[in-house]
């Protein structure tokens, strides 16, 4: 990247697709990342399966190359998690 360049190596968009409350008022989504910008007919560059806590103090989540994850696994290489102060 130059000075000449306008895009961010990391610049992108995050597009939440499905969203559901569970039996403990957790709110879970489904959410792609297209890396530089969505557009019709992008692939996502990744997958997410989120959590955010129904106190809302805490979001975790899960990202994937291959498709969206099944469950939030702390011992996955790339599970986050992160608490509102």
């Amino acid at each position: 990247m130059d000075s000449s360049d306008t895009h961010s190596p990391t610049e992108g968009d995050i597009i939440i697709n499905e969203v559901w409350t569970d039996n403990e008022g957790n709110i879970w989504f489904k959410s792609n990342y297209y890396d530089g910008g969505y557009y019709e007919g992008a692939n996502p560059a990744v997958f997410l399966l989120n959590k955010i806590s129904n106190f809302e103090s805490i979001w975790e989540y899960v990202v994937s190359y291959h498709g969206y994850p099944t469950d939030i696994d702390p011992d996955a290489f790339f599970y986050r998690i992160y608490y509102r102060q």
